[in-house]
């Protein structure tokens, strides 16, 4: 009982080290799901880990960040929520990605919505891999007990049974149903691949990226509440980059993003209490404003990766247009926020209009270089035309300017028009 105890306490621990890492959000994990015409695949970081971690099964990780399901001894239990079958009804196989570098005989049960009832299925895993990092595929066609499972969303729960007594007897990669008895796995579709997949990139500064590394986070955009942040979604990007929960990525009318020209356009949308969490998007990466938009503020982080402020379109948008005090990411009470790490530009094309508000005496826009930080010479200078309908911003030396004007407009109202 005591090592049973103190295993679970190890996983949480590694969870939430995890957490505060940035490799798993902290909070409810709820799953998502890779889908095509042909199979659906649950894959470890799907996982939910409120259950699954007090039931002595973690997330751990390869060199390259691939995630697993890990800390598995004899009687441990996970559990995926959610899961859409779609096409897959009846399942007619099923498939595990796993490493096990011994000889010790792991069996894998697996319900239906409730534990320990509604029964699919029962497999052996019984190859031996070199290492828990040298994943294999294996695919059943028998075992399967309960092979329709009804539209709707289910939940799955999965009990191991361990014949060794190691606390790690089994790496668990991901799960595949298939509709067809074909020997052969489908090729997943880019249109409904996992987001990593789809978008990977390390070299075209243009695009958004995705890296499996938990120092350096992944391209998004998040549509945030400022009144209740379980309300947060994901319009673009890695799913995890929500801090509390994984989301999908949401269908937001008013909102949308095209990865081909790399544009988030605002239609019409008139929401106070939300605010835009926008990093690592590249180079090209656009604000477009059609009609009128109001929301609560709009921040802009290259951290990683160079990601400029740039509106364009012949809309306009108004940012806290109540003037109320307000703390976005960063701690920053800025409304209109652009972090220069790569000292990119603020641009207002000619026909867009921008205006923010600030809480009394707080500047309604910050630019600054490295995480609200300016540096000393590579801070931003703005200023504005005797008639004050020209904004020009620039980066400067530092060495002529005092820090205030460096980075901060130093006025409660913001306007380009």
């Amino acid at each position: 009982m005591r090592k049973k105890f103190f295993k679970i306490f190890l996983t949480v621990a590694l969870t939430l080290g995890l957490c505060i890492t940035g490799a798993i959000p902290v909070g409810k994990i709820v799953g998502t799901l890779v889908v095509n015409a042909a199979n659906i695949t649950l894959k470890a970081r799907d996982y939910d880990g409120d259950y699954s971690v007090t039931n002595g099964v973690g997330l751990t990780y390869d060199s390259d960040k691939t995630a697993k399901l890990g800390t598995i001894a004899n009687g441990d239990k996970a559990k995926f929520k959610n899961v859409s079958f779609g096409n897959v009804d009846p399942i007619k196989a099923i498939s595990f990605k796993y490493s096990k570098p011994n000889s010790d005989s792991v069996r894998v049960t697996m319900y239906l919505d409730k534990e320990g009832e509604n029964k699919i299925g029962e497999w052996s895993l019984s190859h031996k891999t070199s290492s828990f990092s040298d994943p294999y595929k294996e695919k059943f066609f028998s075992g399967i007990e309960k092979a329709s499972v009804g539209s709707g969303k289910h939940d799955i729960y999965l009990k191991f049974t361990c014949g060794g007594t190691a606390e790690d007897e089994v790496n668990i990669y991901s799960i595949s149903f298939f509709s067809t008895t074909e020997d052969e796995d489908t090729e997943e579709d880019l249109n409904t691949a996992t987001w990593e997949d789809q978008y990977k990139n390390d070299t075209n500064k243009n695009k958004p990226y995705y890296r499996a590394n938990i120092y350096k986070r992944s391209s998004y955009v998040i549509l945030s509440d400022a009144l209740d942040a379980y309300s947060n979604k994901t319009i673009f990007g890695d799913p995890y980059a929500i801090m509390g929960y994984k989301s999908l990525v949401k269908q937001v009318p008013g909102i949308s993003y095209n990865y081909a020209d790399n544009t988030l356009t605002l239609n019409n949308f008139d929401s106070e209490n939300k605010y835009l969490d926008i990093r690592n998007m590249g180079k090209a990466f656009k604000i477009k404003l059609v009609g009128k938009n109001n929301l609560k503020a709009i921040y802009v982080s290259g951290a990683n990766w160079p990601t400029p402020l740039h509106f364009t379109g012949s809309g306009s948008v108004v940012l806290n247009a109540s003037k109320s005090y307000f703390v976005g990411p960063g701690l920053n009470t800025a409304v209109l926020y652009l972090d220069g790490w790569h000292k990119e530009s603020f641009i207002i094309d000619k026909k867009a209009k921008v205006t923010a508000y600030g809480y009394k005496k707080n500047s309604p826009v910050v630019l600054s270089y490295g995480e609200g930080r300016p540096a000393l010479k590579k801070a931003v200078k703005i200023s504005f035309s005797k008639k004050g309908s020209k904004l020009d911003g620039k980066f400067v030396d530092g060495k002529g300017d005092r820090i205030r004007s460096r980075y901060k407009y130093n006025k409660k109202t913001f306007k380009k028009k």
